[in-house]
């Protein structure tokens, strides 16, 4: 199988410096990867996920919960939803530190 065949996920190396420190449950950190595999996996910035793939993705029964998780990154400043539409759009805030303050950056801009 040649290197472009092989299955695997790309994400930045902020990420997994962000996720070695940070303070989430293991639900949080599950639907994180979700919306880390459905955007950066796939080179975007924004994807439409909808809870039953949440649901599937992250192992997580009730949709009540999967709201509870998306809201508490969202309350953290870890990501950015979009629900102008009937499916939300999901995108992943970059992550900084400064002088101890979190500084959010949009993906891919410098």
């Amino acid at each position: 199988m040649s290197e472009q065949n092989k299955p695997f996920h790309k994400y930045p190396h902020w990420l997994t410096a962000f996720l070695c420190q940070a303070r989430l449950s293991s639900r949080e950190i599950n639907c994180l990867m979700v919306i880390v595999r459905k955007t950066l996996g796939f080179n975007k910035e924004w994807d439409s996920i909808a809870v039953s793939q949440f649901q599937k993705l992250a192992g997580i029964k009730h949709k009540g919960h999967v709201y509870k998780y998306i809201k508490s990154l969202e309350d953290k400043k870890i990501i950015e939803i979009d629900r102008n539409s009937r499916i939300n759009r999901y995108r992943i805030l970059e992550q900084g530190t400064r002088m101890g303050t979190l500084v959010h950056k949009r993906v891919g801009t410098q």
